[in-house]
């Protein structure tokens, strides 16, 4: 898909939500965006409201 994407000549804009699992990974994601030639990498934070502190769990 990003190669028919580039191919056409749109600007590619990779979104990551981040959170702990993934933290670590960021470097790999950047990577990621670079090889597949995103225009834009938006590294997201994952934002929690008040249902989901109520049914979070550990």
């Amino acid at each position: 898909m990003a190669r028919l994407i580039k191919a056409h000549g749109y600007p590619m804009v990779v979104n990551c939500v981040l959170h702990r699992y993934n933290l670590p990974h960021v470097a790999q994601i950047i990577d990621m965006a670079l090889e597949m030639g995103a225009d834009y990498l938006e590294l997201a934070n994952t934002q929690y409201y008040g249902w989901a502190n109520s049914t979070a769990t550990n």
